[in-house]
């Protein structure tokens, strides 16, 4: 066994990757942003997606579904 070979977690993740990772567009990426659904923060001159803010912006999509579905 290699010690300290595990790579980090991501805590954030750049626009293609945080689009890829919901299975939308950049342009989709970029309206959620606009409408308060995801945070997007920057670094430097980088646009970067919190992976907390992915994780709450499914949880939020499923609670609603699941609330849609009981109803």
């Amino acid at each position: 066994m290699t010690v300290g070979t595990e790579t980090p977690p991501r805590w954030l993740l750049p626009i293609p990757a945080a689009a890829a990772a919901l299975g939308v567009g950049r342009s989709m990426l970029y309206e959620l942003a606009a409408r308060g659904d995801l945070e997007i923060v920057r670094v430097g001159r980088r646009a970067l997606v919190p992976v907390a803010s992915l994780d709450a912006f499914v949880t939020r999509l499923r609670e609603n579904n699941d609330s849609a579905d009981s109803a």
